[in-house]
């Protein structure tokens, strides 16, 4: 059997694309090359400001993102509703424990 080489949008292989990975052998290099190639994503950067200005409001947009395709329009509406109108406490401890357990079932 013959494999061969996908080319991505780059022009590079994704064999050598998922080689590439640890471009060192000093982790040091790996996780600064790491850490400037998440900052330099447009989407990974206003995650982390939303998140600094608004974190109630972050973890709810992230808890609903996964449950929405769990649920219909009209019980998705509903929980919406009904979790906007607990108190800040009551939703941080309702949201964390439903995050916990959508981590579980990863």
């Amino acid at each position: 059997m013959r494999t061969e080489n996908k080319i991505g949008a780059a022009g590079v292989s994704k064999t050598s694309l998922r080689q590439s990975k640890n471009i060192s052998e000093n982790p040091t290099i790996n996780k600064l090359i790491n850490n400037i190639t998440k900052h330099s994503n447009a989407q990974y950067v206003s995650a982390i400001a939303r998140s600094k200005i608004a974190p109630l409001d972050e973890l709810q947009r992230r808890v609903f993102k996964r449950l929405r395709p769990m649920y219909g329009v009209d019980r998705y509406k509903e929980l919406q509703n009904a979790v906007s109108a607990m108190n800040p406490l009551d939703r941080h401890d309702w949201l964390n424990a439903k995050l916990d357990e959508l981590n579980e079932h990863r």
